[in-house]
């Protein structure tokens, strides 16, 4: 429309950059003066809760455990030695490997005869102390706080999730910016494979793009930076937390305008007002009063947030909790 004269301005602000001549008709449009700058991030699926049997796993990585193992079968076998060589029978390897268990878990042991099995014993009494005392107050806190699997924070890690990138935008197809020289070269090979993971779908009012990483959870989707903290809110679980996460990690950075017509007489007037709003602090006060107001309406229509029809003083019975 703006290309074609039947606006004479368009105040949806567009991103300032390269557009494809089938994007918009180049030469019969213009940019006016920028009015704010903006980041392009990716919103990914919140990362579900880990439940509760699973949690004492996750607190411990894999090379602790892999070392309480080798210490393990390490001390049985010098335990084995000693006794192989001090009594006539020794107790099969398997007998000294559950001793040694027992020991590693603070169960009682038979006093030995010799004195540098005492050593050993009281050694590994120690050192069984030691990691069940740490590993008791870890299944403490794994019981007592909620743990969620790990985030998404940046375009690597949302490289490796094998999510695909989900946009309405034809012009957004480029959000990666491997055409850049210092990307051809191979320094960051995991932009051009999130390039071809793009996917552009045709928009859908009653099904988005964002609607479906927030419940589908098997795409990401593009948005504004600062309009996330609207969106966020728009898709909550039941005890209102949100459904989406945004990558800290984002791809371009751009300036944003209104689109005039070509040489349109109501440029230059329109820079100058921009020029002084922007020098009197008034467009960032509006867009900040604007989020906020519809952040406050979104949280207010969750069925969490319910305004009593009557007021209740408060008794002892509530001021007790």
């Amino acid at each position: 429309d703006v290309a074609n004269r039947h606006v004479d301005i368009s105040f949806n602000s567009q991103f300032l950059k390269k557009y494809s001549p089938r994007a918009y008709e180049i030469d019969a449009a213009e940019f006016s003066e920028p009015v704010d700058c903006d980041r392009v991030c990716i919103v990914v699926p919140a990362p579900l809760e880990i439940p509760r049997w699973l949690r004492t796993f996750h607190y411990f990585q894999p090379e602790v455990w892999i070392c309480f193992i080798v210490s393990l079968i390490v001390a049985s076998v010098f335990w084995r030695l000693m006794k192989h060589r001090q009594d006539k029978t020794p107790p099969s390897y398997c007998e000294v490997l559950l001793d040694t268990f027992m020991l590693f878990i603070g169960a009682p042991a038979k006093l030995q005869h010799f004195q540098a099995e005492r050593m050993l014993v009281g050694t590994l009494l120690l050192l069984g102390m030691t990691v069940m005392g740490a590993f008791t107050g870890t299944l403490y806190h794994s019981f007592t706080n909620r743990m969620f699997y790990a985030t998404i924070n940046s375009l690597e890690e949302l490289d490796q999730s094998g999510l695909m990138v989900g946009t309405a935008t034809q012009s957004l197809l480029d959000v990666f910016g491997t055409q850049e020289p210092h990307d051809s070269t191979g320094e960051l090979p995991y932009l051009h494979h999130l390039e071809s993971k793009i996917k552009y779908t045709q928009y859908n009012a009653s099904w988005p793009t964002i609607k479906k990483t927030a419940l589908l959870r098997n795409i990401a989707a593009i948005t504004r930076s600062s309009t996330f903290s609207i969106v966020r809110y728009a898709f909550v679980d039941e005890e209102g937390r949100s459904q989406l996460q945004l990558v800290n990690e984002c791809p371009q950075n751009y300036y944003l305008s209104y689109l005039l017509p070509k040489n349109s007489f109501l440029k230059a007037p329109l820079d100058r007002v921009i020029s002084i709003l922007k020098e009197a602090g008034f467009d960032g006060h509006w867009k900040r009063e604007a989020i906020r107001n519809l952040i406050t309406r979104q949280i207010a229509n969750h069925e969490g947030y319910q305004e009593l029809e009557e007021s209740k003083p408060f008794n002892v019975f509530d001021m007790q909790t």
